[in-house]
């Protein structure tokens, strides 16, 4: 198996459907790649439709590289946790349930792909149904990108979340999301990994990782001026606490940017720009 796909879903509504779809009008062949859908925190009715979606007679899927895990546990880092368990692929993508990729999107990111190397797309913002589209600050690093490929500071906005790229499970191996995160769990994920990436490699700018933008959605909900500093505070605290514990692997200047942008989060009132 060539790429296992990870998408972590709770109570999800109709747009899970665009995300299935997207993934299986790859032009990527089906049998090099699995899709692992873990349902989390939540079951009826909602396990129920997934697998209306999946086993739909009309519909393109190739049913069996499809498998569907449900767990009562809640939480987006336990949901992809047990989907890199579950993985058999040489290589790992993340895609949320709201989101959706273009057709080429497979076939892009494993030409580029080594077992050293993180490779990286493109991302707009989905506005809405009708296909409105918005630059997000992958798109803003896109046209600005210089080429660098063994630099993680210079790349240090592609490695700031684990959609919209490919991971070599080999550089994964026994690291796994910090459940006990609430926010910046991709970044520490990223960061954690950091010490076995070679190169950073980005596909053509016309390869997209579509961010499906929902007012409801948990990566845009408000909260508290405290609870903010708290996050905040345990966010930078972990990057620190991770850089000392392997401090001559680690580069010292992305991790320094780490806990300066957790700590500008206190005043930014900003976690996620997507």
């Amino acid at each position: 198996m060539k790429i296992s796909i990870i998408v972590p879903s709770f109570k999800p509504g109709n747009y899970i459907a665009k995300c299935i779809s997207s993934i299986q009008a790859q032009d990527f062949p089906k049998k090099d790649y699995e899709v692992i859908i873990v349902l989390n925190g939540c079951s009826e009715p909602y396990k129920s439709r997934i697998e209306q979606i999946i086993n739909n007679p009309n519909s393109d899927h190739e049913k069996s590289n499809i498998h569907l895990i449900q767990t009562d546990h809640p939480g987006v880092s336990h949901a992809r946790n047990l989907g890199i368990k579950e993985a058999r692929g040489e290589y790992i993508i993340f895609i949320d349930d709201d989101d959706y990729i273009s057709p080429n999107y497979l076939s892009s990111l494993y030409a580029l792909a080594s077992p050293d190397t993180i490779v990286a797309s493109n991302a707009k913002n989905s506005i809405d149904e009708k296909g409105q589209m918005q630059d997000n600050f992958i798109t803003k690093t896109f046209q600005n990108l210089k080429d660098n490929p063994t630099s993680l500071f210079a790349n240090r906005r592609l490695l700031s979340n684990v959609c919209g790229k490919i991971i070599p499970k080999k550089i994964i191996e026994d690291v796994r999301f910090r459940e006990n995160l609430s926010l910046g769990e991709d970044s520490v994920f990223m960061a954690e990994i950091s010490t076995r990436i070679k190169y950073v490699r980005t596909t053509s700018p016309d390869i997209f990782y579509y961010v499906t933008v929902r007012p409801n959605s948990s990566s845009r909900k408000s909260i508290s001026n405290w609870a903010q500093i708290s996050n905040s505070h345990e966010l930078a605290w972990t990057f620190f606490t991770i850089y000392i514990s392997n401090i001559r692997s680690y580069n010292f200047s992305f991790f320094l940017s780490r806990i300066v942008a957790s700590l500008l989060k206190m005043i930014s009132k900003k976690y996620r720009t997507a």
